[in-house]
């Protein structure tokens, strides 16, 4: 599939660039059926040791109430959620849709077949007024991997995303000025200890998105932005990624360890053995 020149252009003059229903009926539906039985067995699994939970309770509104009454009863519940989407199939379809590494290599102005490094593809589940999650204006440099060359993508999942429900909100241009002041604060408590200094903002007119269910967003590395506060009273599911080129000669893939929360593998095998 061939960008036109229009789109690479408002890519290039503004730093991103939104793909309307992008996403086919059939990948998105399948994705929220998988998410609804994922949350659906997990308020099984808390029936059967708390009998305020009534399943017929959450039938057809697993995506709010269901995951709002498992945060209730434990976050960690919903973290296990959060953790297991990213490694379903569902998902891995949607993020490894052939256009999208078609689409990125010509808006970086390469070989439409050069292989990309597929970094921190997940499914955000911002809870409604839930402050942890709040992130200040930022550029992902600092938070990927050091020196690569990457583009990132962003989405709606389940439902639109609206001003209200705290949809990305960007500073175009941004991107044509590299890297931006930052500070870094060690004690943060947000996602986003680097962030870009307020007098950086001042030179741009931020733009709050909204993108319907479907839709794609590109952006520049370089480009300012933030997820807005989630102020509705429903959960927004967004679709966030990045993509990096292989092709650059100081690419080097970073070392993904695996942690193992309850039980390590020599202690299986320890347990294995006793019996």
């Amino acid at each position: 599939m061939q960008l036109t020149e229009e789109q690479k252009n408002c890519f290039d003059v503004n730093g991103y660039l939104i793909i309307k229903n992008y996403f086919t009926k059939k990948e998105l539906d399948d994705f929220k059926e998988m998410l609804r039985r994922l949350i659906q067995t997990a308020l099984v699994r808390c029936s059967s040791i708390n009998s305020e939970i009534k399943l017929d309770m959450y039938d057809g509104k697993e995506f709010d109430e269901g995951l709002l009454k498992l945060e209730s009863i434990d976050h960690n519940i919903i973290s296990n959620i959060y953790d297991t989407i990213p490694n379903t199939p569902e998902f891995l379809r949607i993020v490894s849709k052939e256009t999208t590494s078609n689409y990125i290599n010509q808006l970086s102005n390469r070989d439409i077949d050069t292989p990309l490094f597929a970094t921190y593809n997940r499914c955000r589940l911002d809870l409604p007024k839930d402050d942890r999650r709040n992130v200040k204006w930022h550029q992902e440099v600092f938070y990927s991997i050091p020196k690569s060359e990457f583009l990132q993508t962003w989405s709606p999942l389940i439902r639109d995303t609206t001003i209200e429900n705290g949809s990305i909100e960007i500073c175009p241009t941004s991107h044509k000025n590299g890297i931006a002041n930052q500070s870094y604060d060690p004690d943060s408590n947000t996602p986003t200890p680097y962030t870009v200094e307020e007098k950086e903002i001042e030179k741009y007119h931020p733009l709050r998105t909204e993108m319907k269910l479907g839709d794609f967003m590109i952006f520049n590395s370089r480009l300012i932005h933030r997820s807005g506060v989630n102020l509705s009273k429903e959960i927004r599911f967004s679709l966030v990624g990045m993509y990096h080129n292989t092709d650059l000669e100081s690419f080097i893939p970073p070392k993904i360890e695996l942690t193992l929360p309850n039980l390590s593998n020599l202690n299986y095998y320890d347990e294995f053995k006793k019996n």
